[in-house]
């Protein structure tokens, strides 16, 4: 389970966002996960319907609940725009856990599609 919120910068081709995220992550075989991680993303408009993108967000053990000691996540997209709110995009993204008493884990790592919707 995710949740975040940013505050968004754009000036012509290119955008900012930073803000925290929450991350919880419920584990078969291994500790579960909770953090709040801090980050952003920044993404250029190639064409006029085209974004590339990149993100990173950190947490460190302060900001790291339950048996998590660490979170790190980075992801790269490219993104095709319908219209100002809807949209298309593919991607690659990894994001990994750190524990204090089990070995480190990779939640999620590959490739990724999906769309998005503003209202």
């Amino acid at each position: 389970m995710q949740f975040y919120t940013h505050m968004m910068h754009q000036s012509g081709a290119h955008s900012i966002e930073i803000g925290p995220k929450f991350v919880k992550a419920w584990m078969d075989k291994g500790p579960n996960a909770s953090v709040l991680s801090v980050g952003g993303q920044y993404g250029l408009q190639i064409a006029k319907n085209v974004t590339l993108s990149a993100a990173a967000y950190y947490a460190p053990s302060v900001l790291s609940f339950a048996d998590s000691s660490g979170y790190f996540e980075y992801e790269g997209k490219a993104q095709y725009h319908f219209n100002p709110n809807m949209a298309i995009f593919i991607g690659y993204r990894k994001s990994s856990f750190e524990f204090e008493e089990a070995p480190s884990r990779t939640f999620e790592q590959g490739m990724f599609i999906g769309g998005k919707a503003s209202f």
